[in-house]
């Protein structure tokens, strides 16, 4: 086999192989975080939306509300990515977050509501001219 175990997570997701899931995980003993992080990659894969908006829809879910926006923006869900983005409760993480994928409305609310005027010269330089 050629595969790495992600790729294998994946494969096994994508197949509800929920069973060999399970054994896998007796055998290897996966910290939880890092188990739920390979499925939820492997459902973002296999287009299983609805299952990992359950997880954003969690006030604290088993992975952080930070890698399940990576998840959604590396899969064009840019929604689903700011509606996880916007559960961070760091200010100062989750505004960088909203600037990286381009988010500038959401960036300009999150700085004042978290009165971090400072971020407002980075989206005004690295964002579209309606910024100015």
């Amino acid at each position: 086999m050629d595969a790495n175990l992600s790729d294998f997570y994946t494969m096994l997701v994508g197949q509800k192989e929920d069973a060999t899931i399970r054994d896998i995980n007796k055998t290897l003993k996966p910290q939880e975080k890092y188990h739920f992080m390979l499925v939820i990659r492997g459902m973002a894969k296999a287009g299983h939306w609805d299952e990992i908006k359950q997880f954003v829809a969690q006030k604290k879910p088993v992975v952080t509300f930070a890698f399940l926006a990576e998840v959604a923006n590396e899969h064009g869900k840019v929604p689903l990515a700011v509606e996880a983005i916007r559960k961070i409760a760091d200010y100062d993480e989750k505004i960088p977050m909203l600037i990286d994928i381009g988010q500038w409305r959401d960036a300009i609310e999150e700085s004042f509501n978290g009165k971090r005027l400072e971020y407002l010269d980075d989206i005004r330089q690295k964002g579209p001219s309606f910024v100015e």
